[in-house]
């Protein structure tokens, strides 16, 4: 839906409120999967990232936790802090009845380098004390991707796939692992994602 607007209107056609009505398309696709299992929505319960990175500026979108990070001015940042809910461990899902007050939206200028995470990651890649960006998580990443041409794409996520299903990874977490990755480089944009 979004990219569509894009490639249709240009940026210009991005506007805060289709983050809303992509809110609603993705509520009613899960309530139709979850009819279709005979469960629940709360037991298909997810959270929501996006972004829209245009030759000039870029559209972010999230409900809950997880994270943005996005590079501006030479430095990493996340666009919208992880939202947990009222105790440790909560956050907000698409599924509540209430997810649209959790919607969170921003357009600003482009970004050349952008990663979106699942909550999983966020402990290693966010320092939350100073809320900011754990640059030597994403560095080493974000200078392979550049360094890689579209034929290496895939041994690119193999080695992205085994690093995150690691020991050293995985003792640190155990939750979902979901990490993307996009730069451009000399004008011309790679993405891996595992």
């Amino acid at each position: 839906m979004l990219l569509e607007i894009a490639e249709t209107t240009g940026e210009d056609g991005l506007k805060a409120h289709l983050a809303s009505e992509l809110l609603e398309v993705v509520r009613a696709r899960i309530s139709e999967a979850a009819q279709a299992r005979s469960v629940t929505m709360r037991a298909l319960a997810c959270t929501l990232l996006g972004a829209v990175i245009g030759p000039t500026r870029a559209f972010y979108f999230q409900v809950g936790d997880g994270a943005i990070v996005a590079r501006d001015a030479g430095a990493l940042a996340p666009v919208f802090w992880p939202e947990s809910g009222e105790y440790a461990n909560m956050t907000y899902f698409v599924t509540d009845a209430n997810a649209a007050e959790h919607l969170r939206v921003e357009i600003r200028d482009t970004s050349d380098e952008v990663s979106l995470f699942s909550d999983g990651i966020q402990r290693l890649a966010l320092v939350f004390a100073s809320e900011t960006a754990y640059e030597p998580f994403f560095e080493p990443m974000f200078k392979a991707l550049r360094a890689s041409s579209d034929d290496q794409t895939d041994s690119l996520c193999a080695a992205l796939e085994r690093f995150l299903n690691s020991d050293a990874i995985n003792d640190r977490t155990d939750d979902d692992k979901t990490l993307i990755l996009a730069t451009r480089s000399l004008g011309e944009s790679s993405v891996s994602s595992v």
